[in-house]
């Protein structure tokens, strides 16, 4: 088995959109899957291994089931191992297995509505998983069982090949999809429909956590975050992790980047407790062609800057320095770099920094 998976999305059908024909907001691209073959896998790292994790994306289901994100050991599946995150009849549902040869299964309770963005989320906190849809909690379950994370032999018993091997990260799938043996549970099962900003933390989050963390374009850098997939390439054959690039994603032949329409729009880099959410920064037009408005909206007095920067993290311009009033500061950037000339297209962070919150929106620029 290859250790670099298939991520086949179709080219027409689901809004297989292209730069040219469609808008978005500050959320850059997205991955659609097909709901047949389509997933993505990188060899599972092990910092997911743990007996606390969060797994979440933004999703835009047109399919009733499916796996969103499955951490998966090496093993046959009537063995029962890992932690599974995804759909089961439209509503939220996760698995853990404990090694026993069945899965103890959460479904929430809300059905997720189709051709709709919303935020999903599932955490495993020891022996309590618990699901959100919409930074909300949705179910709950608590059970004295322990994940099981231990891979089996490759061979064992003889005869018998245990898959993935190496033990797989997927994206839309699990492994029985995979090998073709069909599901183990119902819904593992491939996902139809859109993901963007998938996540794994190290850690089960509260749900005050999730409900902040669902609207901003993380960093990468929030404690806890060890797994980040913006999928904002839009072009090439990886999608990277932005938090540790531990599980960067390949995409083979028949995979298609889409402009995202999710809603997620603003960073606001520190806890939720912070005055992160005082402040708030906003571009367009999104995508921009030509020139950009960028609107900085703060309720104190401070001093603020706003710098653009592009997705290695260098710095393009500063567009402004100083302080500012409570209220509203709109600038116009020419999409132009600090020495006067023109950026090139593609995705840029614009950063700003007010009232002691740091906010910031992606813009992409194409001309």
């Amino acid at each position: 088995m290859p250790k670099s998976l298939l991520l086949a999305i179709p080219i027409a059908g689901l809004l297989a959109l292209s730069p040219s024909s469609a808008s978005a907001g500050d959320a850059g691209y997205a991955i659609v899957l097909d709901g047949i073959t389509g997933y993505l896998g990188c060899d599972l790292p092990g910092s997911t291994r743990s007996s606390q994790l969060t797994l979440s994306a933004w999703i835009m289901r047109e399919g009733p089931r499916g796996e969103l994100i499955s951490p998966e050991p090496r093993g046959q599946a009537a063995v029962g191992l890992g932690f599974h995150f995804g759909l089961s009849a439209g509503k939220v549902f996760c698995a853990k297995g404990n090694g026993s040869g069945v899965y103890v299964v959460l479904i929430g309770n809300t059905a997720v509505p189709i051709s709709e963005w919303h935020h999903v989320a599932a955490t495993l906190d020891n022996g309590t998983m618990r699901v959100y849809v919409d930074g909300l909690l949705d179910g709950e379950l608590a059970d004295a069982s322990v994940v099981e994370w231990g891979d089996l032999l490759p061979i064992f018993p003889p005869g018998q090949a245990n898959y993935p091997d190496p033990a797989q990260l997927y994206l839309g799938a699990d492994k029985h999809n995979q090998l073709g043996l069909g599901p183990t549970i119902p819904d593992f099962d491939f996902y139809e429909g859109f993901v963007d900003e998938a996540q794994v933390w190290s850690r089960a989050l509260t749900q005050e956590e999730i409900a902040f963390y669902r609207r901003t374009s993380l960093t990468g850098l929030e404690p806890g975050l060890i797994h980040y997939w913006k999928f904002d390439e839009g072009i090439g054959t990886v999608a990277s992790d932005e938090a540790t690039h531990q599980a960067d994603l390949t995409l083979y032949p028949g995979a298609s980047w889409v402009i995202s329409t999710a809603p997620v729009n603003v960073t606001a880099v520190g806890e939720p407790s912070t005055e992160a959410s005082a402040s708030r920064l906003t571009a367009f037009p999104n995508p921009a062609h030509g020139r950009t408005t960028i609107l900085l909206e703060s309720q104190v007095s401070a001093k603020a800057s706003v710098i653009v920067f592009d997705l290695t993290g260098r710095e393009i311009t500063r567009l402004w320095s100083g302080s500012m009033a409570a209220g509203r500061l709109e600038l116009s950037w020419d999409e132009r770099d600090q020495q006067g000339r023109s950026v090139a297209n593609g995705m840029y962070l614009v950063r700003a920094e007010a009232a002691g919150a740091r906010c910031v929106t992606r813009l992409l620029i194409l001309r």
